[in-house]
Parts: structure tokens; sequence; C-alpha cells
């Protein structure tokens, strides 16, 4: 089964692991009336992931021991511990009822099967097959003898036991939280429990070799660069159920130029790793960056990339037919500074079995056609009209293009507006074509061509961009 997948591993190792529980003296505490309920299962009374005749004993010896009611929340002689968890029905008194709430599931239990229960590591991220992985999810399936009242319980080792939700057919997902700092590396068993009401039992172990993944993270400084790049390789191919990359962005831009149209502007694409021109996910249109983040400015296409100011989601569902794709991280030098730097990663791609492709908001852009010359005499300046670049993108072929919008904040206006670049340095040509969305701006300085392309943002931009107003750069 695909799930999360790093690009690197690292050698084996002889451990010590710090993992687990320390045994340590505690100060005595008397247990609140809620402690007395098993939190997982409430009819598992001696904790033992699932419900059997045996959960009846403790309840029965404390009745016998304190009388037929015994009130929880009182102090007794001598005091109660858990587990086991005597109070079934969660009404804070020990008493026949809660024997009763035990018997009720074993009784519709005579006669049940036990259900069929498969299950075992959802990525092995170390050789095939050799129960080594950075990534402890544990996926499977209840196969056979699957009813509404089926449950299934799982445990880490010695841990506490756990739910696992079961979707319609059976079929599980569960990702445990172990540490990445190596304290967990070391052998683990996951202890499975399916059960439908009180009927038979079925059990699995899954054991398996726990390595922390290591720090993948991506470092881009633009320093004196146009643009900086690096790119990974990243797995697809999942049969079933969704997938996502997960990353996170530690960006520090640097401000000093702050007559710049637009701030330095870090791109992420997915892209074809045979043809790089081809970009696999983009906002509709091939070629274009699928996340962008230039200063506080972030746009992604919403359902399709998810962003909550430092962690990057994509969802690569869509390409769950292919083997492969390649992620392209770009850092636009876009100014005069030259300190930014920004690190991305580390990078997470896991599978959920139980999932399905986000929705979608993708929304064309509505180019709007050059107009024809202008007398600028009869036109005035507008302050609330503001200038923006966006859906920046650098092609393969060293091509940099960008969408300009105007935005108008204020009263409405004419529908003649014109942009006006003032100051353009020495050398550079402005072509401009009747009828055709593009102006091109050649820079002999730089070994790219500039595509400014007019756009008029639509009704309902749902892009999922965080815009502000840009100022024009003048030199």
């Amino acid at each position: 089964m695909a799930g999360r997948v790093f690009s690197h591993r690292r050698p084996r190792r002889r451990f010590h692991s710090d993992y687990g529980a320390r045994g340590e003296s505690l100060e005595p505490r008397r247990l609140l009336a809620g402690d007395f309920r098993n939190p997982v299962i409430a009819e598992d009374v001696n904790d033992s992931g699932f419900i059997s005749v045996a959960d009846l004993t403790p309840v029965v010896a404390v009745l016998r021991n304190f009388g037929l009611t015994v009130d929880l929340t009182q102090p007794t002689d001598p005091p109660l511990s858990t587990p086991p968890f005597i109070d079934v029905t969660g009404d804070d008194v020990a008493a026949v009822s809660d024997l009763l709430a035990v018997v009720t599931p074993l009784r519709a239990g005579i006669g049940l099967p036990a259900p069929v229960l498969e299950g075992g590591l959802a990525n092995d991220t170390g050789t095939p097959g050799d129960g080594v992985t950075s990534n402890p999810a544990i996926a499977g399936r209840i196969t056979a003898n699957l009813a509404p009242e089926t449950r299934l319980v799982g445990r880490l080792d010695d841990g506490p036991f756990f739910l696992i939700d079961l979707g319609p057919t059976g079929s599980f997902l569960h990702t445990p939280s172990l540490p990445q700092d190596g304290s967990a590396d070391g052998p683990h068993t996951y202890h499975l429990f399916a059960q439908t009401a009180g009927g038979e039992v079925a059990t699995v172990d899954v054991s398996f070799t726990f390595e922390a993944a290591p720090d993948d993270s991506i470092r881009l400084a633009e320093e004196s660069e146009f643009v900086v790049e690096e790119t990974r390789r990243i797995e697809l191919g999942q049969t079933a159920g969704s997938r996502t990359l997960r990353f996170d962005i530690d960006a520090a831009f640097d401000t000093a130029d702050a007559a710049a149209a637009i701030e330095d502007t870090l791109l992420v694409y997915v892209v074809d790793p045979n043809d790089r021109g081809n970009t696999l996910l983009d906002r509709g249109e091939n070629g274009t960056a699928l996340f962008a983040l230039s200063g506080d400015q972030a746009e992604f296409p919403r359902g399709l990339v998810a962003f909550d100011g430092g962690t990057v989601e994509i969802d690569l569902t869509d390409l769950g037919h292919l083997f492969e794709a390649e992620l392209v991280l770009q850092l636009i030098n876009s100014d005069d500074d030259e300190g930014t730097e920004i690190v991305v990663g580390p990078f997470v791609n896991e599978v959920d079995l139980l999932g399905a492709a986000n929705p979608r908001s993708l929304t064309a852009a509505h180019g709007a056609a050059i107009g024809p010359a202008l007398d600028l005499a009869g036109l005035s300046p507008a302050p609330d009209i503001s200038v923006e670049l966006a859906n920046v993108r650098l092609s393969e072929a060293g091509r940099y293009a960008a969408e300009l919008r105007v935005r108008n904040d204020g009263a409405a206006t004419g529908r003649t507006v014109a942009v006006v670049f003032p100051g353009l340095p020495e050398g550079v040509t402005r072509l401009i074509r009747q009828g055709v969305r593009q102006w091109k701006l050649k820079l002999p300085s730089r070994l790219v061509t500039i595509d400014l392309i007019t756009h008029r943002p639509p009704d309902d931009d749902s892009s999922g961009s965080r815009r502000r107003p840009l100022g024009s750069r003048r030199s």
C-alpha cells in the first residue's frame, strides 16, 4: 500500500530508545468519578480491548465489597483504582445496572463469528518487505463478517487503546504520532482487535521497525541570482483513496528594496519529469505555478491547494494514474535586494485510503485585449486605482510571465484605463501587438522575456489569493 514517502533513507544503526513510559514515584491521587469509565469502550471493564465475560468479574467484586450501590464520587476504604473501569453506564455509581450494561452486548454477540481482519503497514519506506518505515501508518480492512456494530480497537505496544474509524466497506487507516527526533526509533507492534457487539474477537499484530525520517528540507537563497531552482521527485500511483503532499514554508523576505512592483517570489510547480514544460497540476493554464508566495501575498487555487500561512498542502489525488511527478521550487529575485532566504520542508507524501479528492475551485483568467493608441492628455491620474502583478511564472524556456491586473478601490470610473510605464531603462523595448493579450518587455540585461498579460479578474475571485495593492517600480 502506498503512503508517506521520503526521498532519502538513513543508514541502519544501533540505537538506544528513550521512547516509552518511565517509572517514577507519584503522589497519591484520588480518582474523579469520570475516571471510572473506559473512554474507548465503556463495556470493556478490564481494559483488554474487547468485551468478554471477564468484564463482569471486577464489577461483581466491587458490589460484593462495598454494597449494591457505590457512590464513586466519595472515597472508599480501601481506595479504588483503574483499571478496572467499573462505571459502565457513566452515572458515577457502581451498581447492578453496570453489570447489565456488560451483559447486553454479550447476549447480542452470542453466535456472532469473529470479523475477518487484515492489516499491515501502509507504507514500507525502507527496503520493500523489511518492515522498516519512517511512516508508522497502518492500513487494512475487515473483509468478512462486518456489521454496523463492529468496532476496531488498536494499541501501539503497551500504550493506551484507541478506536479506529472503519469505512463503509470495512477499510481503515490510522497514523499514530511518533516523534521524528530519533527517540522512538526501534521495534514496535500494533495490536488490533475487531469485535461485533460482544461476539468473537479477531486479533492481528503488526510488527515494524521505526526509523525517523531525515530532515529533507530545501533551502533557497536568492543572493545575486535572478532565479534559484530546486527539484524533488514525488511518488504517485495510489489505487484508492486520496494522496496529499504537505510541506512547511519558513520565508524570510528581504524588503530593503521597497520600490519594487512585486516582492521576491517563491513559485511551486508540479510537472511531468519527462517534460518539464508540461504542468500536471496548475491554475487551469499549462505552465502556471500551482502556488506562489510573494511577501505577504499568497496565490493558489482553492481545493487543489491549501495554505494556512505556514504549511502548504497539495491534493495529488487526480494524478493516481501516474507513477511519479517532479516538484519544482523557484525563488525569483524580483527586486534589487539580495537577502531573501526560504526553507521549504520537511516533505510528507501520504495516502488516505478512505479519502477523496477535494472540491476544486478553478477560475479561468479573463484576458482583456489591448486597445488602440490613446491620447494621455485626456486622462487624469486615478489614485484609487492600483496595478498588481499576479500569476507569476518562469517557464522551462526562460520566459518570465505575469498577469497585470488593474484594481479599483474607489468610485466607479469609465472603461478607459491606461497603464503607463515611465522611466524604462535604456535598451528596454515594448512590443505591443493590437488585439493580442500580451505586451512584451525585452530586457537585454536579463536572459528572459517578460510577458505582461492584461487580466480582468472575475467577479467572484475564488483563486485563494490574498492580495494587497502593489506600487509601481520606477527604475
